[in-house]
């Protein structure tokens, strides 16, 4: 495992337009979030609003902060440093009889704690061989344990 500290930058929005929100998340992705999330709220007098929260390395603090100025109706923003503790990640491409895609397979301490078939290679393989994306995912998912 690794530890690590990022930075959670959030706020809260009740006055945007909500189809703005992709391009604002892929924004925020293309200069360094880590993560980005809308969570839906109450704000006062009983508002529905969302919530826009952004983890980042910090050294992407003020890359990240204009984004959400320039391309949300926000007027502040809050900010904190979080610890985090992540699963040691590797990726491999697994070749099955319907397709090759690539697994990410996480581990804490050694121990191997999830494989997970990428999607858009388990969707490209399910658009071309007609087989449903669920069994395609499960094809991978077991060669992939059958290779570690």
């Amino acid at each position: 495992t690794a530890a690590d500290t990022k930075l959670v930058i959030e706020t809260n929005i009740d006055d945007m337009n909500p189809q703005n929100y992709e391009y604002v998340l892929e924004r925020l992705f293309a200069v360094g979030a880590v993560d980005a999330y809308l969570t839906p709220i109450i704000m006062k007098k009983n508002r529905p609003a969302i919530k826009v929260s952004v983890l980042v390395d910090a050294k992407y603090f003020e890359d990240v902060s204009r984004v959400l100025f320039e391309e949300t109706t926000t007027i502040g923003i809050r900010y904190y440093p979080v610890d985090r503790k992540v699963a040691v990640r590797e990726f491999k491409d697994i070749t099955t009889e319907l397709g090759t895609a690539q697994v990410k397979i996480s581990s804490v301490d050694g121990t191997v704690t999830n494989v997970m078939p990428e999607y858009e290679d388990c969707k490209k393989i399910a658009r071309e061989t007609g087989v449903p994306l669920k069994r395609v995912q499960e094809c991978v998912k077991e060669a992939a344990m059958q290779q570690k």
